[in-house]
């Protein structure tokens, strides 16, 4: 009865196991190399696929670039953040110049130099939920 059981708690995660092993690891998203070294990101797809496709989903997916409605009040309330290029944001590189925060709980507001847009971090709880479901799909 033991061998038994065991026997069949053991099958899924060989079968699981085995499907991990069979798929190719995912590569790093260029824009990774400029903040992560190259060995940390081989290693990760190597060792960690699941945190280099969170990195890569993070990239485009843990931000909106958004106007900032007048009906909203004063974007003088939230800090400031320097964007060179809207188009071609790299989020990583902007934390860590400009030390940029997010919360577990909430969004965070960050009014865009020289625009009338604003910069919106979706919460962690948020992102880890849709990452979980992008996983899933």
């Amino acid at each position: 009865m033991t061998r038994t059981l065991l026997f069949l708690i053991l099958i899924p995660a060989l079968h699981l196991k085995a499907q991990q092993s069979a798929s190719a690891p995912p590569a790093a998203d260029h824009r990774l190399y400029a903040v992560f070294d190259s060995a940390y990101l081989n290693q990760l797809a190597t060792n960690n696929p699941t945190l280099l496709l969170r990195w890569n989903y993070y990239l485009d997916h843990a931000f909106v670039i958004a106007d900032f409605p007048e009906k909203k009040g004063d974007r003088g309330q939230y800090p400031e953040v320097q964007v060179d290029d809207l188009q071609g944001i790299n989020i990583l590189v902007l934390e860590k110049r400009q030390r940029l925060a997010r919360s577990w709980e909430a969004p965070a507001f960050y009014r865009i130099a020289g625009s009338d847009k604003v910069l919106m971090y979706y919460s962690g709880k948020d992102f880890n939920r849709n990452f979980r479901k992008w996983l899933s799909r």
